[in-house]
């Protein structure tokens, strides 16, 4: 199918503050060999 099922190495993070809105970003690891291609940002 010309794709894998690996993610590359990342956190899941969650940034709240009263009054703001929360957010939920991940944070990638530079050098992972799957970073290029990771398939959650097909």
């Amino acid at each position: 199918a010309g794709w894998h099922a690996w993610r590359p190495a990342h956190l899941h993070l969650k940034i709240s503050a009263p009054g703001y809105q929360l957010i939920t970003s991940q944070l990638y690891f530079k050098g992972d060999e799957h970073v290029g291609d990771d398939i959650a940002s097909a």
